[in-house]
Parts: C-alpha cells; structure tokens; sequence
C-alpha cells in the first residue's frame, strides 16, 4: 500500500471557490444558511437521524427517507406516499453506503406510486412539513414550489398530470444536485419544462414511443397480489395477478383452495 507523503496538504480551494463563471452569482441568505445546515449534518448523519426520531415535533414522515432530507438529496415521492397509506410497520433493508451497509427502516420498494394531482399533493404536504422541521428558513421556498406546482395541474388536463409529477422530480433532482440553486428558483427550470411539454421535448417523445410500444410484461406472478397489497390493475402490474401456488387468476395464494387441502 501507498504510504502517504509527510507533509503532503489536500488543496481543495477549488472546490470551496466560485469558478470565473459563476463568481457574479450571489447565494442568497436562505441558501447559504440550508448550506452550512447541511455541512455540519455530513459529519454525522447518523446523530441527526437519531435526534430527529427522538424530537417531541417529529413530523409524520417515512423514516427510510430521512436520510435524503438530512444529505440534501431528491426525496422518492413514491416511498412517501406509500407509506402514508400503509398500515404495515416499517421492516428494515439493508442500503450500501460505500464500503458500509446500514439497516433503514422502509420498504426497499414502494408499494404505491404517484399517478395524479391528489396523489402528488399527499406526498408534497408531506415532504413539506419535514423540509420545514429540517430547514424552518425555507418556508416560503417551499408554499412557492408547491403553488408553482399547483398551477401547472390547474393548466393541465388530467391525462397529461403525468407529466408535471415527471416535471416536479425532474426540478427537485436538479436542486438536490446543486447548491446554488432554491426550489422557487423557477426560471432556472425552463429547459425542464420544455423537454416535459413541449411537442419536440425529449420526455414527450420518450412517453410516446413507450406508449406505443407493448409494455415488457414478467412471467412471474405478482408477489404484492398474493398478499393483497398491490395497487396495479392486472393490465398495468408488470407481473401477473395469479396464484403463486396453482397459477389461478381466481384468488391470491392466501385463499387457494389447494392450499388448505394439502394441510
């Protein structure tokens, strides 16, 4: 193994400097104060979670995600809204974090999906009361987004909402990824907009094409059906509602007739 050099000093003034092109570029308060939030959390993440779940206020808020509040990155809506309507306790799944692996509490996939405005607005209310108890200065960043959001529903039909729900986590990814950036920074988001709704825009055509072509569907049934807790249809579940013990499209595995027979 290398040994390190004596005297040796990481320079990473590059890093902690604007560069020339965004050097005319000032954060704002409320930036630079979630920043320094979040630097201070990196040193350990572990602590803050484990302050937070200790805190009299907590919101309601799945706690497999805290950790992507804490780390300032892209919260999975999905996950959020799962957990809102589920009634099973929280299990715990392994997540890989380099080298290391931690057990967090959660589903390790969400059993529910963000389809529409209601859907989406649950989750939001969510993820917004968490980001105020995290980051209390952002309140009006986030009573902002959330009417930015609205207002793109409300010029929407509803067969299209798809693509604003694409559009939002297209916006709060691209926030996560930087630091120089809020979430009511909204002309920083015109290209977004563009490639969701436009006619030429790449996610439009993308839709399209996977639209018209026929969806990949597994051979496998559906492990969710069989415990009656999936929320697809048979027509748009990647796996087929059948009985995993006989293969009947009658009833899930819990109540196969075949099943009490055998005992």
């Amino acid at each position: 193994m290398r040994k390190k050099q004596r005297g040796f000093k990481l320079d990473l003034s590059n890093l902690t400097n604007p560069s020339v092109v965004r050097r005319t570029k000032k954060l704002s308060p409320s930036l630079r104060k979630t920043n320094s939030i979040l630097a201070n959390w990196a040193h350990d993440p572990k602590r803050v979670k484990r302050k937070w779940l200790e805190s009299a206020f907590l919101p309601e808020f799945p706690e497999s995600e805290l950790y992507n509040i804490i780390r300032g990155r892209v919260v999975n809506f999905d996950v959020v809204f799962s957990g809102w309507y589920s009634d099973e306790p929280e299990e715990d799944f392994e997540e890989k974090l380099g080298k290391l692996k931690i057990k967090i509490k959660g589903e390790a996939e969400p059993s529910k999906s963000v389809r529409s405005s209601q859907d989406w607005n649950v989750a939001y209310s969510l993820f917004a009361r968490a980001m105020r108890f995290a980051f209390p200065h952002r309140l009006d960043e986030l009573d902002d987004y959330g009417n930015f959001i609205h207002q793109k529903f409300a010029q929407n039909v509803s067969k299209y909402h798809s693509r604003v729900i694409a559009f939002d986590k297209a916006v709060r990814k691209r926030v996560s990824r930087r630091r120089d950036l809020r979430l009511s920074d909204f002309d920083q988001f015109s290209d977004l907009y563009e490639g969701h709704f436009s006619l030429s825009g790449r996610c439009v055509n993308e839709e399209g094409s996977s639209g018209s072509s026929k969806r990949r569907r597994g051979v496998d049934h559906c492990k969710r059906w069989n415990f009656k807790t999936c929320s697809r249809s048979d027509s748009s579940c990647n796996y087929r509602h059948v009985c995993a013990k006989c293969g009947s499209s009658e009833h899930p595995e819990k109540s196969c007739p075949s099943r009490s027979s055998s005992n």
